[in-house]
This record gives structure tokens, sequence and C-alpha cells, in this order.
């Protein structure tokens, strides 16, 4: 019986612990890369269409070499994390897509 109700506790806790919310924006959203690292901490931004910046945490997996202003398409997903940079939400890019 122990081990019984000890299974259901660790699936109640497992249950609860998994993120249940849509943190991936499924749209994809058009932006510009803008380079910020002249601020301290801080190095390629996102500025979305609706001037909204996210700071991506994994804009070196995607092989292509950024430009200040290049026109870019993505989806993302929201990772709650702070930054040095401190200038919008930190994120991990899904898709990305160089127009």
């Amino acid at each position: 019986m122990k081990n019984v109700a000890l299974t259901l506790l660790v699936i109640i806790i497992m249950a609860i612990g998994c993120n249940t919310s849509n943190d991936i924006i499924d749209d994809t959203a058009s932006a510009h890369l803008r380079d910020y690292t002249g601020l301290d901490g801080c190095g390629w931004v996102i500025e979305l269409s609706d001037g909204t910046k996210l700071e991506p945490l994994n804009l070196d997996a995607f092989n292509f070499t950024p430009t200040d202003g290049m026109a870019i398409e993505l989806t993302y997903t929201e990772q709650p994390m702070g930054s040095i940079c401190m200038v919008g939400k930190t994120v991990d890019i899904v898709t990305l897509i160089v127009k």
C-alpha cells in the first residue's frame, strides 16, 4: 500500500510540475535584428514589428551571419530567466527565416 501511495504522490507532483501554459508562439512573427553589443551584457536583440524586444538565447544555433536591421521571421518559446542586458523577454528561437 505504501508503494502505491508513493507512486501516486510522485505522479501528482510530476503533473503539477509540468508546464501546461502555451509558451510557444504559434504565429510566425516579423522582426528585425538589432545589434546591442554596445550596451553592457547585450548582444543581438530581436525587435518585433510591434516594438517588443526579445533576447534570444540560441541565435548562434542558426547558420547565418546576423547584421543590424536584418529582416527575419521567427517562432519562439519564452524562457522565464533573467539576463544581464534586461531589454526584453528571454526566448529560445524555434524557427528563423531570413527575409
